[in-house]
């Protein structure tokens, strides 16, 4: 008796570990990059413009993603304020520029490069769209995130909570959203930190080039980590 008991227990213990280890391999990630193209973007920053330091720090990190953090991760792009002059006030400037699909650093990279500031920022909006660029939900095996890169407030005066916590609520995983600030004012730093805080999304207001890199790099390798193979 006391034999089959344990043969039984071993078996379920085998059962549930290569349960595990197949969870592990099918683990993926969806990430989503917000990123502002608006005319606060064609502020001088250090030697350059805010546009430059962000798309460089975003295209330096995707030529480093190796291929452990490459591995089940598809990343997309959504941009706000590219298409119309900010003196058309056009609040719903915002489109999907790379739909989330398995990690392409050239095809990325090349849309990067044809961006260009222009309008309003529209956060707000851009926050509304996003729940349906995620084609799939969050799940055991399954992680949706999104970093947003955000150079100024809402000029159109969207209501950024209500859309961060219904994206949060609806679409995203647990802790699977950060915001990058792109040398903000104090007055917009802090106002926007007290929304954050609110919904405990973390925040970071990047000074010069160096933390824009960095911070960019540190989120986006977080929220890939869940995509790495099993080691």
């Amino acid at each position: 008796m006391f034999y089959c008991r344990l043969v039984s227990y071993g078996l379920m213990l085998f059962v549930s570990i290569q349960t595990i280890v197949a969870v592990e391999k099918e683990k993926k990630t969806d990430l989503l990059i917000v990123f502002d193209c608006s005319r606060h973007m064609s502020e001088k920053f250090e030697s350059s413009t805010r546009l430059e330091v962000a798309r460089f720090a975003v295209e330096q990190t995707l030529d480093k993603a190796t291929e452990s953090a490459s591995w089940g991760l598809n990343v997309g792009l959504r941009v706000f304020g590219d298409q119309s002059a900010a003196e058309k006030r056009d609040c719903e400037d915002t489109r999907l520029a790379a739909a989330i699909e398995w990690l392409d650093p050239i095809t990325l990279k090349g849309v990067l490069d044809g961006l260009k500031s222009r309008g309003l920022c529209t956060v707000g909006r851009a926050m509304t769209n996003c729940e349906q660029d995620f084609q799939r939900m969050p799940s055991l095996t399954h992680r949706n995130a999104a970093i947003i890169v955000l150079s100024s407030r809402d000029d159109c005066n969207s209501d950024l909570a209500a859309s961060l916590k219904s994206l949060k609520q609806n679409k995203l995983s647990p802790d699977s959203i950060a915001v990058l600030g792109i040398h903000l004012d104090a007055k917009t730093a802090t106002d926007l930190k007290v929304i954050l805080d609110s919904l405990n999304i973390p925040f970071t207001n990047a000074q010069n080039k160096d933390e824009v890199s960095e911070g960019f790099n540190r989120l986006f390798n977080q929220f890939a980590a869940i995509a790495a193979p099993p080691g």
